[in-house]
């Protein structure tokens, strides 16, 4: 169920507006995270100039 994740062996779905990321073993289910679709993810790496 559901689609590869952006992040290595992570699958995610779609339910009301909402992303949910997880990743999953024979007998167990891990969610990530849980992000509204209007966030971005993952998280873009913020760079200073020095």
């Amino acid at each position: 169920m559901g689609i590869d994740g952006t992040i290595e062996d992570t699958k995610e779905i779609f339910v009301n507006g909402y992303r949910v990321v997880y990743s999953f073993t024979n007998s167990t289910v891990f969610v990530i995270t849980v992000i509204h679709c209007k966030m971005l993810y993952p998280q873009p790496i913020m760079q200073h100039n020095i």
